[in-house]
């Protein structure tokens, strides 16, 4: 279903590709989104080398779905430039919200995505304590700020960390402490339960 579709996406970038120079504004926007569309199914087919060609195409428009899936098949890809575009970003989005404000409420996810992301990579490249002390930060921001979004995340890469780090059994208790918590709604008001958690809570025991 998904390549069926990736087909008939692909026939019109071809087209527009074809015909860049003479497009209108409106016409580019369209090629991006076509770009963003045909990424976003590859990434999640897992073809990493082609998502990364359509997503960096996508991302010139400066969609925020963009961003994210590109930053997403970075870190996937295990691309050794992914913690110098994330930090990038993160200082860009940082300076813009300082500068206007976020009242769309977009830029703060975007901006705490982009640091999870981040911490995923220093896991990824073993840099165990930095990650560690980034996910802190993200953790402790998001119980301030109640952000549904990311705090499953940010107990999934934080527990790669306790598994690959030789965390002590009381850490690993506490943890488990605030996992329960979070699930338990007492955090956020989340009544259910989540079930990518669940399992890779499991992976602990």
């Amino acid at each position: 279903m998904l390549s069926s579709g990736v087909g008939v996406l692909s026939f019109y970038f071809s087209v527009l590709s074809i015909h860049w120079t003479e497009l209108p504004e409106r016409g580019k926007e369209e090629y991006y989104v076509i770009c963003y569309h045909i990424g976003f199914v590859y990434l999640t087919l897992g073809h990493f080398e082609k998502a990364y060609y359509y997503l960096t195409n996508a991302k010139r428009n400066s969609s925020i779905h963009a961003i994210r899936d590109f930053t997403n098949c970075l870190v996937e890809m295990k691309d050794t430039g992914a913690l110098e575009y994330i930090y990038s970003m993160v200082s860009l989005v940082g300076s813009q919200i300082k500068m206007y404000g976020d009242e769309k409420n977009t830029l703060f996810p975007l901006y705490h995505f982009l640091r999870r992301r981040a911490a995923q990579v220093l896991v990824n490249l073993k840099y165990y304590s930095q990650a560690r002390e980034l996910l802190y930060q993200c953790w402790e921001r998001r119980r301030i700020v109640s952000l549904r979004n990311g705090n499953c995340s940010i107990l999934r890469v934080w527990v790669q960390v306790m598994m690959r780090s030789g965390t002590s059994e009381k850490n690993v208790r506490r943890l488990n402490e605030s996992f329960m918590e979070f699930h338990n709604g007492m955090l956020l008001g989340v009544k259910q339960k989540c079930g990518k958690c669940s399992v890779t809570w499991a992976a602990l025991h």
